[in-house]
């Protein structure tokens, strides 16, 4: 209390101040700016905090059940084996970057490491929507193998995902500039302002 008094907004501060949440580095603002749909951003998000709920998450919060990555069957589910280091989902990124004619390379320490490498090296800012985008489609794939035992095709899974993509319009065209002029007014001739309420 600055002035022997108490008052809710010292209160919030302090309160803040002694749980203030970790800075989450470069990549924050860099997602949220991205053109991709609510959806895959906000899971890409999910991703980056480790908040996704894989089976090394689940088994944190007292999961008892399989853990291994449904999609291989080869190693126990994590983030950065789901997304990062599992065959099938190796495959996927190769077919979509392959068909998109952009260089097959996604690979890093972590998943942030991987998708800080792909965003540097990205000329073109549409480019950056593709892994939430992929992402999410590993993840579409993964649910549905766990809940209904069958995934879709993953070329027709390819192909929805390169419509998303195709329709994200493209932010390196130049932006038309509007020209704003002021109203000029002739002092020779009479007017007024009326409200627009009058009837």
């Amino acid at each position: 209390m600055q002035h022997g008094s108490y008052s809710p907004k010292e209160g919030y501060l302090a309160n803040y101040s002694a749980h203030k949440p970790p800075a989450s580095g470069w990549w924050w603002n860099a997602l949220w700016k991205l053109k991709a749909p609510p959806k895959d951003k906000l899971f890409m998000w999910c991703i980056l905090r480790n908040k996704a709920p894989t089976g090394d998450n689940l088994q944190k919060r007292s999961y008892f059940g399989p853990t291994w990555c449904i999609l291989c069957k080869q190693a126990s589910e994590s983030i950065e084996h789901l997304f990062l280091l599992c065959p099938i989902s190796i495959s996927l990124w190769h077919n979509v970057l392959a068909n998109l004619h952009l260089p097959n390379r996604w690979h890093g320490a972590n998943i942030l490491e991987a998708w800080q490498s792909r965003w540097s090296a990205a000329h073109l800012t549409k480019i950056r929507n593709l892994h939430p985008l992929i992402c999410w489609c590993i993840w579409l794939q993964r649910n549905k193998l766990i809940f209904t035992g069958t995934a879709s095709l993953w070329p027709q899974a390819i192909a929805h995902l390169k419509s998303i993509y195709n329709n994200i319009p493209e932010d390196d065209c130049p932006h038309s500039t509007r020209n704003i002029f002021a109203e000029i007014i002739d002092r020779n001739i009479p007017w007024a302002y009326f409200e627009g309420s009058t009837q």
